[in-house]
């Protein structure tokens, strides 16, 4: 504090020069606190949506921990969807998944991924939505059964069906050039973030790649994946609405899901004597550059969010190996062998 003997014989003009100093220290300390504020908010709100799971967990709330997925049956999932609908009766099927798909999975990098559908809103009471659906949709993934006994993701449908209806990408994400916006928040982001997750330990619970993929790809999810692109692709009347559209799969088209999978993602399937496999050309020029370019992509947006020192030249020596990404590539192989095979014998 400035403390002057006989104030009498400052002058005024030397007093307003010292105030003028002070002002100017305390606003430049206020501005530096403002900015220390907001990059932590920004650090915050950053590290909230690379560390949720951005393909298996809601992120928007500590739920994506370790989410409880909704076990449902078909036709509880069809009420859910139809009660959206009835609230939006002007929105055609393609934009009723895209309100679904946000109100569960949304958040800043939904967005980037997501950017065609940016301006269409999730799901919301005002519009009529009763509240406990917008309570059911915004909680665990939710699971339901084909008529198979295959559990299948729902959520990661409606995701698939908005990424397909609207496959537009935000032009600052150039890590994934020459990889759909569908094949990216499916299958190929499904895969991929295993290999970086596991190296990075977000999820330190798993003791190898094979628990890890199987704890978080396998399953559910990549049947979520496979029927989103069949809901889609199913040649059926594009008026109907999405409510329909997914009884009409589960009723007459689901046995073609991998046809339809196939057919959109160009990855072939060989059957030699009832013995299936993934053709050796598409796990090599399709699956596995594929898988290797998302987890070089998911190990920096993971880095960029924490301690890490990442470096794009070394990612893939530093991180994890070839063999790592090959490990999960075969995995994934060997899962759709199998799914392959029981289809095969239960439609034979």
């Amino acid at each position: 504090m400035l403390r002057f003997k006989n104030s009498s014989n400052v002058s005024f003009g030397y007093l307003l020069f010292i105030s003028l100093i002070l002002s100017q220290i305390a606003s430049a300390y206020a501005n530096n606190q403002t900015q220390d504020k907001n990059a932590a908010d920004n650090h915050n709100k950053h590290s909230q949506h690379s560390l949720d799971r951005f393909w298996g967990m809601p992120s928007t709330s500590n739920a994506h921990l370790m989410s409880v997925p909704e076990s449902k049956s078909l036709e509880e999932v069809i009420a859910l969807i139809e009660a959206v609908e009835n609230a939006y009766p002007n929105d055609n099927w393609k934009v009723i998944a895209v309100r679904l798909r946000k109100t569960h999975y949304n958040s800043d990098l939904w967005d980037l991924f997501l950017v065609g559908s940016i301006d269409i809103e999730p799901a919301n009471v005002e519009q009529g939505v009763p509240p406990s659906v917008i309570d059911t949709l915004k909680k665990g993934n939710i699971i339901f059964k084909d008529p198979n006994g295959n559990a299948i993701d729902m959520t990661h449908i409606w995701a698939l069906i908005n990424a397909l209806s609207y496959p537009s990408i935000d032009a600052g994400i150039d890590d994934l050039s020459g990889i759909s916006v569908a094949d990216s928040i499916s299958w190929v982001g499904d895969i991929g973030s295993v290999v970086s997750e596991y190296t990075l330990k977000t999820r330190p619970h798993f003791d190898s790649l094979e628990q890890y993929f199987h704890g978080y790809s396998s399953g559910s999810d990549l049947y979520g994946d496979i029927d989103g692109y069949g809901i889609f692709h199913q040649e059926i009347d594009d008026n109907l609405p999405l409510s329909a559209r997914i009884r009409t799969y589960y009723q007459d088209n689901f046995n073609n899901r991998f046809h339809y999978y196939e057919k959109a993602t160009n990855i072939k399937f060989e059957n030699n004597d009832n013995v299936f496999s993934v053709s050796g050309a598409s796990v090599k020029n399709i699956i596995e550059p594929k898988v290797k370019q998302f987890a070089s992509f998911w190990t920096l947006h993971l880095c960029r969010s924490s301690d890490f020192q990442c470096f794009v030249d070394d990612i893939d020596k530093k991180f994890y190996s070839g063999a790592d990404v090959k490990t999960v590539v075969s995995l994934y192989s060997t899962w759709m062998e199998t799914q392959l095979a029981e289809a095969s014998s239960l439609i034979r």
